[in-house]
C-alpha cells in the first residue's frame, strides 16, 4: 500500500544518509564490531597457575608436535628428491 503523500517509500529512514550511525556500548560504530564484545582479546590481568601434571602434559604435547613437524618435513624432502631424480633420469 502506497503512502498518502504520493511518495513510493513507506516512511522509514533506514536508507537515509542523514540517519545517525548506530553505536555499540564502547562508542564504536556497530558495523565495525561484528557482534563481538568490545573487551575481547584484551588482557585482563588474570593469570592461571598450572600444576606439575599439566606442565608435564604440555611438554609431552609440544614434543609430539615437534616430532610430527620434523617427520612431515622429512617426508616432503624425500618426495621432492624422488620427484626431482625421476625428472633428471627420465
Amino acid at each position: 500500500m502506497a503512502p498518502e503523500n504520493g511518495s513510493d517509500t513507506t516512511g522509514d529512514n533506514t536508507n537515509d544518509e542523514t540517519a545517525p550511525e548506530r553505536l555499540d556500548s564502547s562508542g564504536a560504530p556497530a558495523s565495525e564490531n561484528f557482534g563481538f564484545h568490545h573487551r575481547e582479546g584484551q588482557p585482563s590481568g588474570e593469570s592461571v597457575s598450572l600444576t606439575e601434571e599439566q606442565l608435564a602434559a604440555r611438554k609431552k604435547r609440544n614434543i609430539a608436535i615437534a616430532w610430527s613437524l620434523i617427520g612431515f618435513m622429512v617426508v616432503v624432502f624425500l618426495v621432492t628428491v624422488t620427484r626431482l631424480s625421476q625428472n633428471v633420469g627420465g
